[in-house]
């Protein structure tokens, strides 16, 4: 997001891999001209040729005067080093406004580059006795005895959280228009938690 004067005056994310960075969105997409103003981004800015130019090379050449950044970039091609470039440039820079929610918002992007390994969410079903089902498709009642930490107020919170898992994996807006269910998983939810691969 681009703003100046107080008011936005562009907007960009990054769309698909390979296509244009945030950075390159909102700058096409500002009202006006761009130096003087402030770039807000979730994601220290490239400062390497991959798949697209670097992002800082845009920055600086606009004459954007400062740069909020929310989250450095783990990727080994950047780490800080974007910061420095546009800092060595004379851009102010500030970082770490919101960092928790950044991360959050590129979880699968932040686990592979500091593990190597996928981010994964597994969902599969199962009866209450952690069975598939019986050959007759029923589940024996006499099992519930067994695990009572799922009985309904439990399986009630274990519902909640895998819908808020799906909800924050698919990038779908809440049902009231909101951008999403956040970062935090609802209450109830019995511990369970994402997993990561490895």
């Amino acid at each position: 997001m681009i703003v100046k004067n107080g008011k936005i005056i562009g907007r960009g994310y990054h769309r698909c891999c390979g296509q244009n960075h945030a950075e390159v969105n909102a700058i096409a997409d500002a009202k006006g001209k761009v130096a003087g103003s402030t770039l807000y981004v979730t994601l220290e800015p490239c400062c390497h040729s991959g798949k697209t130019p670097p992002c800082t090379d845009l920055i600086i050449r606009h004459n954007i005067r400062r740069v909020v950044i929310a989250a450095a970039d783990s990727n080994p091609l950047v780490s800080c080093r974007g910061i420095a470039c546009l800092e060595n440039a004379g851009i102010e820079v500030t970082r770490g406004v919101l960092e928790a929610e950044s991360r959050g918002l590129n979880e699968a992007f932040f686990h592979f580059m500091e593990t190597g390994m996928p981010f994964i969410t597994v969902k599969y079903a199962q009866t209450l006795d952690g069975r598939i089902a019986t050959a007759t498709g029923n589940s024996p009642v006499d099992q519930l005895s067994r695990f009572p930490e799922i009985r309904p107020p439990a399986a009630r919170g274990a519902r909640r959280h895998f819908s808020w898992n799906r909800d924050r994996a698919s990038g779908q807006p809440d049902a009231d228009g909101s951008s999403g269910p956040g970062t935090q998983p609802p209450e109830g939810g019995c511990g369970f938690q994402s997993g990561y691969a490895g």
